[in-house]
């Protein structure tokens, strides 16, 4: 047993010349921007074929986020039966925007090019005049980016998520109607979907195991917690990620309808 490849084997010389008859490589294909509903289903039907060289067959999808809805929901079936001897391979910088019922059928390993305590650190050298908490909450508002974290403190942008936090909870609340979402003017459509999800995840996290964040403001979304149906949740929150996709891949949609739809949905998630 090794744990790297020899080189000279058959199987070694096919990879290399890129003619390996068991892997695949799926990516958005150039000049598109998204990686087409064609491109899995032939995933899925490859998936029942046997090994050529009678060892494992493996499928790597790049960019994982990339895929189109009815992409995802073509290829749930093959997640769920996987053919013979197949390893299907998702790769992603932001596994929250792949849609809740892909990523529950997945084993999940988070490769990070810096420690976390080190982005952590490096941001606390960086400002000093702000407490642990906030600069935590911003590494996570921005996916752990450091760069993205700091910029997001400097702005003040966290006063702004607040205002977001307290906006949703007056909707959920039944203080607020629903369609104030879609009228907000503290931020960017895109920004408020994306908090939006980061709070709806916050609140699945507390509903799954206690979890308690340390920060003061998003603490307060324990009552939510209490308070709201997880499955309308996990719906809503897929939802929202599909509307991040459409609008970071420049789909021309109606974002005022879609967001009193899903401010809607939103309201409803309350027990």
């Amino acid at each position: 047993d090794q744990d790297y490849a020899c080189g000279q084997c058959k199987s070694c010389q096919l990879f290399a010349a890129g003619t390996h008859p068991d892997f695949q490589w799926v990516e958005v294909i150039e000049d598109k921007k998204q990686i087409s509903i064609e491109q899995i289903r032939h995933i899925t039907h490859t998936s029942l074929e046997k090994s050529h060289l009678a060892g494992w067959r493996v499928i790597v999808i790049f960019e994982a986020e990339k895929m189109t809805i009815n992409g995802y929901n073509a290829l749930l079936k093959t997640l769920e039966e996987p053919g013979e001897k197949l390893q299907l391979i998702l790769v992603t910088e932001n596994r929250s925007s792949i849609p809740a019922t892909i990523i529950s059928r997945c084993q999940h390993f988070a490769i990070n090019s810096t420690k976390p305590q080190l982005v952590e650190d490096w941001l606390k050298s960086e400002l000093t005049d702000f407490a642990p908490s906030d600069l935590q909450l911003a590494l996570g508002l921005t996916y752990g980016s450091p760069l993205e974290a700091r910029d997001m403190l400097q702005e003040q942008n966290l006063d702004s998520f607040y205002q977001v936090i307290d906006l949703l909870r007056d909707v959920i609340n039944g203080k607020t109607a629903s369609f104030a979402l879609s009228e907000q003017t503290v931020c960017e459509p895109l920004q408020l979907l994306r908090w939006w999800e980061f709070v709806v995840s916050e609140v699945l996290l507390q509903h799954h195991d206690k979890h308690r964040s340390s920060h003061q403001k998003v603490a307060q979304l324990a009552e939510l917690a209490e308070n709201t149906d997880v499955r309308l949740l996990f719906s809503l929150r897929d939802d929202i990620l599909f509307q991040i996709k459409q609008l970071t891949e420049g789909i021309s949609l109606n974002i005022s309808m879609q967001l009193d739809l899903l401010g809607d949905k939103w309201s409803k998630c309350r027990i």
